[in-house]
């Protein structure tokens, strides 16, 4: 986790090197597309591998770590970077990221406080028992990386909306995926609410990076850091909001991450980078 913490940073500001303003967003994108593919092909190679042992899966896990620090230092060359707007001099990036860093921590807070407790939720709110619960728990995982995936993959970049237009519809469709789930009756709208929300995710998550690039100017590395401090605070804290929460009302977690989605989309909508 220490060292991994760096590999999403260093790859958002190898793309800044080599985009321009207006192909940002999709560069951005094409980076979470290819996190969410491997958050959804890790699983699965795991439940194929832990047949031929426990630790199987901890190997393969190192050697393609590996390969992937072999492919780095042997096939990365430094590339001309694509030049930046006279508009974006060179400042310390966290005056400039007040709006982005305060998005980045408000948003994965929201899916922070729903992770821990889903299970929990369709059991209760479905009456089933626990194994039933934890199988349709991860079709509901799955629906939202899927769908995450398939929208950074494939639409971002055919959209063309500039960052803050990515943030504002897809802050918006993961609001209405929220109280999709809030209000839904039976597992079939709540699977259809956490896709939505997977969509919405898939749109917010590279305006909120292209937009954090943009307003950086050329200290593309510190600002992504930045960004993913925040991120990984939220991740800390938005757990435990969900969890505490859960013990007082079913829904609690929903209705926390409806609340925090709809300060970020205020955010999104008023605030206005330096």
């Amino acid at each position: 986790g220490l060292l991994a913490a760096g590999t999403q940073p260093a790859a958002v500001a190898a793309i800044a090197d080599v985009t321009t303003a207006e192909t940002r967003s999709a560069g951005v994108a094409r980076v979470g597309a290819a996190i969410g593919l491997g958050s959804i092909a890790g699983p699965l190679s795991v439940a194929g591998l832990i047949d031929l042992g426990v630790a199987a899966p901890l190997i393969a896990g190192g050697l393609l770590s590996s390969l992937a620090a072999v492919f780095v230092f042997a096939g990365e060359r430094e590339k001309p970077r694509a030049s930046v707007a006279a508009s974006q001099p060179k400042v310390n990036p966290s005056t400039r990221l007040g709006p982005f860093l305060a998005l980045a921590f408000v948003m994965h807070f929201a899916f922070a406080a729903l992770q821990p407790t889903n299970a929990f939720y369709i059991q209760d709110h479905l009456g089933i028992d626990t194994t039933r619960a934890l199988r349709l728990a991860a079709l509901v995982s799955a629906a939202l990386a899927a769908c995450s995936f398939v929208i950074q993959a494939f639409v971002v970049a055919r959209l063309g909306l500039p960052p803050r237009g990515l943030l504002r519809v897809g802050l918006a469709l993961c609001l209405v995926g929220l109280v999709a789930c809030l209000l839904a009756p039976t597992y079939e709208t709540l699977l259809a609410g956490f896709g939505l929300l997977g969509v919405g995710f898939g749109l917010a998550q590279p305006g909120l990076m292209a937009g954090a690039s943009l307003a950086a100017g050329e200290r593309q590395a510190e600002a992504a850091g930045l960004l993913q401090a925040a991120m990984s605070a939220a991740w800390i804290v938005g757990a435990l909001a969900g969890t505490a929460i859960y013990g007082l009302s079913l829904a609690g977690p929903l209705g926390l991450a409806a609340l925090a989605i709809l300060g970020a989309l205020l955010v999104a909508v008023f605030a206005r980078p330096e």
